[in-house]
This record gives C-alpha cells, sequence and structure tokens, in this order.
C-alpha cells in the first residue's frame, strides 16, 4: 500500500497532498495482494496514517484528482486504520475493490467527500464508522455496484447530492446519523432497502 501520512493536531502546516492530472489520466493501480506491515496487514490501495506513531488522528490529508483502482486484488481502495480528521478528499474514482471503496474504521470529523465515485466494489462503497464522527461532508458522490452504497454515522453531517445504482442490499445505511440528506436518490430496482435508520444499541 501507498502511506499518506496526516499531521499532528497540534501541527498547523498540511499533512500529505496528492494532487492529480485527472481521475481519467492518472490512474494508480494495485497489482499485488499485500499489506503495510504486521501492525498494518491491511490490503489497500492507500492507508491512511498519523506521522507521529503514538497520534490517533490523520490530519491535513488532501487526495485530488486520480484514480485509485483496486484491480480486483485489494481489498480496500483508501483505508484509514485510526481516524482522519480535516482532510479533504476530491475528483477520485475508486475502483474493483474486494471489500471497500473508501473505509475508515474509527472516529472522523471536518473532512470533505467531494465528487468520488465509487465502482464494482464487492460490499461497500463509502463505511465511514465510528460512534462520533461529526462535522463531514458528503457532495457530489456515487456508487456503483456493491451490497451497500453509503454506510455512515454521525452528527452535523450533510449528505448532499449522492446517489446509488446495482446496490443489491441497502443503498443508504445511516446508523446513528443525526445530519441532513438533500436530493439523494438511487435507481437501484434490486435494493432491500433505500434509507435504512437506526441506532447504536
Amino acid at each position: 500500500p501507498l502511506v499518506l501520512y496526516g499531521i499532528d493536531e497540534t501541527d498547523h502546516e498540511s499533512g500529505t497532498t496528492i494532487i492529480g492530472c485527472g481521475k481519467g489520466e492518472c490512474r494508480i493501480v494495485k497489482t499485488k495482494s499485500n499489506g503495510l506491515n504486521a501492525e498494518h496487514p491491511e490490503n489497500c490501495v492507500f492507508i491512511l496514517l498519523n506521522q507521529n506513531k503514538e497520534g490517533f488522528r490523520a490530519y491535513g490529508i488532501n487526495i485530488e484528482s486520480i484514480c485509485v483502482d483496486g484491480n480486483n486484488v485489494a481489498d480496500y481502495g483508501i483505508y484509514c486504520p485510526t481516524a482522519t480528521a480535516e482532510s479533504n478528499f476530491k475528483d477520485l474514482e475508486i475502483r474493483k475493490c474486494v471489500d471497500t471503496g473508501f473505509m475508515v474504521k474509527h472516529n472522523t470529523y471536518l473532512n470533505l467527500f467531494e465528487r468520488i465515485t465509487i465502482s464494482y466494489c464487492g460490499k461497500c462503497g463509502f463505511n465511514v464508522g465510528g460512534k462520533v464522527n461529526t462535522s463531514n461532508q458528503f457532495l457530489n458522490c456515487y456508487v456503483r455496484g456493491g451490497e451497500v452504497g453509503y454506510n455512515l454515522s454521525g452528527s452535523y453531517c450533510q449528505v448532499t447530492n449522492c446517489c446509488a445504482d446495482g446496490i443489491r442490499d441497502v443503498v443508504f445505511d445511516l446508523v446513528n446519523f443525526r445530519g441532513t440528506c438533500t436530493s439523494i436518490g438511487s435507481e437501484s430496482t434490486d435494493a432491500n432497502v433505500v434509507i435504512k435508520v437506526g441506532m447504536y444499541s
């Protein structure tokens, strides 16, 4: 996996920034099924970490205008095993991941997910978990194929102009989600549920 380092929350500079020449022309392809090391065995194209090994959150990461291609080899396209904050992910295509296109395992806040297309991932498009996510924005995103389109949680979050097609189970799985959804939809005629809401037990 390619490692993108964030900054410490006490640092006011920016973390890793990758700006490609356009998602149709700039492609990063996973060719081998492997993890980073024993501590991070996740099989992904990108892994987001904090530069300080003791730090919990990866701050200030920016990825823009590239295609992240799992090549049916990677489990995840972009994977964050801890938490991410104050980061921007724009104009991306994430495709052909065995499991999930964009996975954040823990709490995340003040992130922008804009104009991201996730295609042909086996299980889920976006899986942004954690019980105390807050103030994230999902704008003009699209998921094609998979069991779940969007698995999102958090407070004060915004989902606007997002849709998903070809979903087999749940299009929008909004667990513990307290935010606003505007102009969202789906043409997935095979989906069991379009919008599912619930709370953590």
